[in-house]
C-alpha cells in the first residue's frame, strides 16, 4: 500500500525511512483521521520490536510517516535467494506477538479475547469484491485454480472458507509440504507437482511484488496485481504483466 524511501534528515543529521502512501488516500477524510490517530498512538510506544514514529503529516497531496532507517535491510533482502528456516519464522511470529502484548498493555487493552481475535484476523480475511466472480469465470472456462501461500494449511483453509472461495479451488498449497518458504524456488514447483502442469501452462498472480518477482525467476508466467500503484521491487526478474484488479 505504500512506498518506503531512504531519506536524509538534515536537521538531525541522520537517515530515516520515509513511508509515503498513495495520493488517493490523502483525499479520504476518514482515512486521514484514522491515520493520524494511529500515528499518535504508535509514537507513544517504545518497544524493541515496534519501530517508533519520528513524524507524520500530509503535503502536496501525499500522506507520509517518518520512522527510523534500519540498516540491517528488508525482509526481501533476508529472503532473497534462500529459504526462510522454520526457526526464523517462529522467531518473527514470537516477536510480533510480544509487540502486540506490549501495545495492548500500553493502551490499557488487557483483554485476552481481543488479543486472540487480533492474532486470528488472518483466518477471517475477505477477498476483494471482484475476486469471486473472476474465479467463477475462470473455473467455468475449464482452468484449474489453486492458492499457493506461506500460510499453514489450517490458516489457508480457514481464510478460503471464510471468503467463500474454497469450493472454487482445485488445490490449496501450503509451504509446509516443502518445509521451506517463498521465495525459495521449490515452493513455486508445488503447483507443477500437485496440478500436473508444466511451467508454461501456469499463470501466477500475486499482489506482493517480491512474490511476483520470485515466481517469474522460477519460470512461470506472472501477472502482478498492483492495486495501490507500488513501485517494482529492486530484485532480479520482472513480472510479465501488471494489473490493478482481477477484473482487469
Amino acid at each position: 500500500m505504500a512506498a518506503v524511501y531512504k531519506a536524509y534528515q538534515p536537521a538531525m543529521d541522520r537517515y530515516v525511512a520515509l513511508k509515503i502512501l498513495p495520493r488517493h488516500f490523502a483525499s479520504d477524510p476518514q482515512f486521514i483521521s484514522r491515520f493520524q490517530q494511529e500515528a499518535r498512538l504508535l509514537a507513544k510506544l517504545q518497544h524493541p520490536h515496534i519501530l517508533p514514529v519520528f513524524d507524520f503529516g500530509e503535503t502536496d497531496g501525499y500522506t507520509y510517516i517518518v520512522m527510523p532507517f534500519v540498516e540491517s535491510g528488508t525482509l526481501t533482502d533476508i529472503m532473497h535467494g534462500q529459504p526462510l528456516l522454520l526457526e526464523q519464522v517462529q522467531r518473527v511470529i514470537s516477536q510480533v506477538g510480544d509487540a502486540l502484548d506490549y501495545a495492548m498493555a500500553s493502551l490499557k487493552l488487557e483483554d485476552p479475547p481481543l488479543r486472540d481475535r487480533l492474532m486470528g484476523l488472518y483466518l477471517r480475511l475477505d477477498v476483494y469484491p471482484e475476486v469471486k466472480d473472476t474465479l467463477k469465470q475462470l473455473k467455468a472456462g475449464g482452468m484449474k485454480l489453486a492458492i499457493l501461500s506461506n500460510g499453514t494449511p489450517r490458516m489457508l483453509a480457514a481464510a478460503a472458507g471464510h471468503s467463500g472461495i474454497a469450493d472454487l479451488m482445485d488445490a490449496v498449497l501450503s509451504v509446509e509440504d516443502d518445509k521451506v518458504y517463498k521465495p525459495h524456488p521449490s515452493v513455486y514447483g508445488l503447483a507443477i507437482r500437485r496440478l500436473g502442469l508444466e511451467r508454461g501452462q501456469i499463470c501466477f498472480l500475486s499482489s506482493d511484488a517480491w512474490d511476483a518477482h520470485a515466481a517469474k525467476a522460477f519460470g512461470v508466467h506472472v501477472d502482478w496485481c498492483n492495486r495501490f500503484g507500488q513501485a517494482l521491487e529492486r530484485i532480479p526478474e520482472r513480472p510479465d504483466g501488471e494489473i490493478t484488479s482481477l477484473a482487469a
